[in-house]
């Protein structure tokens, strides 16, 4: 069990991150609390409620598209709003990884130096970054 919650760390531990340091990745106590809480009925019934809008919403994308399937230019802007999406969302992922990994950095930045890391976060603010 510990190889899975180290390799789901090393791949996901940033989706606790923020642009906004400092902000520490998830932990291995903090993940297996999420587990003990995702077990709970209340998490099951918000689960299956995801899991029926998600095929509600397929059902009315099909539905959609079949309308405007004779409009090629209406299609292709609609590939392209969907590609955009698609893009947008991999951008925001790969700049929180970013930031995650830069953690050791700002770290060790602040040890040399002699600030606390969280002094480190607010200089980072106010410098507008």
């Amino acid at each position: 069990m510990d190889a899975k919650i180290n390799a789901y760390l090393k791949n996901y531990s940033w989706n606790k991150t923020f642009v906004l340091l400092p902000r520490e990745p998830l932990s291995k106590n903090e993940l297996l609390q999420r587990i003990k809480e995702s077990a709970t009925k209340a998490f099951l019934d918000e689960f299956e409620t995801q899991e029926k809008a998600k095929k509600r919403n397929l059902e009315l994308e099909k539905r959609l598209i079949k309308i405007i399937s004779e409009d090629k230019k209406v299609t292709k802007l609609v590939e392209l709003n969907k590609e955009l999406g698609w893009l947008l969302t991999w951008s925001v992922e790969e700049l929180l990884r970013a930031c995650n990994d830069s953690a050791v950095l700002f770290r060790d930045i602040c040890r040399r130096f002699n600030i606390s890391y969280q002094d480190w976060g607010i200089f980072y603010l106010k410098r507008g970054c």
